[in-house]
């Protein structure tokens, strides 16, 4: 099945908790004790955006950068897993 993202939101919720569930349990633990994002940029950062946004024909919106695109999911991500 061929997902279209319409919305900005719609995508990075899903790209969030598809990359959670790609995190080991030490991953997640990691990032729970340092949620930076900054700190996350080159790692997580590269992941995502190779994985999720570069050649990614199904975006169907407009966004500024992929750099500011990986960032707004980097912040899902670690939200999520503070909450947990």
């Amino acid at each position: 099945m061929t997902l279209q993202f319409i919305s900005k939101e719609e995508f990075i919720k899903h790209a969030a908790f598809n990359c959670i569930g790609q995190l080991s349990e030490s991953d997640k633990e990691s990032i729970r004790n340092n949620p930076d994002p900054t700190e996350l940029h080159f790692g997580l950062g590269n992941f995502v955006r190779n994985e999720y946004i570069y050649d990614n024909k199904q975006i169907q919106f407009k966004y500024s950068s992929e750099d500011d695109l990986s960032s707004k999911i980097i912040q899902t991500v670690i939200s999520t897993l503070i909450k947990e």
